[in-house]
């Protein structure tokens, strides 16, 4: 049975919980013939085909990144869709198969980097994720960090607390006193309270 039959919009529901349970299954059973029925549907001329198959994909990813990573160029590719759904999406699978697929996305950095300026919330939550991934790497660092800290400087209130706490654990000495000098410039602005008391804690971190 196609496994698209059994995915939200073809069961006519309208929560994701059979797109969730899809993809446990197809994990679960490693189901390769699934994930390509999945990734060939990701055109479908139906909105919310497209939809639930790439909602399923990476729910898939977050559990077996290995059964999606093959595919990575073709969700680079879908950050140029002018469908915010579907370039959320895609940037979702490459942060959960950045560990699997770094040597690609560290080619293509300058496309995810700007299909994250440009796109949602989401789409950059996810492409900081990819960037300090790809920042374990040491040779990579030269260019990873300043692409991190610049996204950094010009996070929103609401993000860059976040953003410094993942970046905090894979930043190196040369970035160091640049990523101090952007925390404490967002130590001054930021609000609510909360907010700035997680920046704080970054900064202590940093000055032991």
């Amino acid at each position: 049975m196609s496994i698209v039959s059994k995915l939200s919009s073809a069961l006519g529901n309208k929560d994701q919980a059979a797109n969730i349970a899809a993809a446990q299954r197809i994990a679960a059973d490693e189901d390769t013939h699934a994930v390509g029925e999945l990734i060939h549907h990701l055109e479908d001329k139906q909105k919310v085909v497209r939809y639930d198959c790439i909602k399923t994909l990476y729910e898939v990813a977050y559990l077996k990144p290995g059964l999606v990573a093959e595919y990575a160029e073709t969700f680079i590719g879908l950050l140029r869709s002018k469908d915010n759904r579907m370039q959320w999406g895609s940037m979702t699978v490459l942060s959960a198969v950045a560990p699997i697929r770094g040597e690609l996305l560290f080619e293509r950095l300058d496309m995810i980097a700007d299909a994250a300026v440009k796109g949602s919330v989401i789409t950059m939550d996810h492409c900081i994720n990819i960037l300090v991934s790809l920042s374990n790497r040491k040779d990579y660092q030269p260019v990873t960090f300043p692409v991190l800290l610049s996204l950094l400087q010009s996070a929103p209130d609401n993000q860059a607390p976040s953003y410094a706490e993942k970046i905090l654990p894979v930043i190196n000495a040369a970035f160091k006193e640049p990523f101090i000098r952007i925390l404490e410039e967002k130590e001054k602005i930021i609000s609510p309270e909360s907010k700035k008391k997680r920046i704080a804690k970054v900064l202590q971190k940093l000055r032991k």
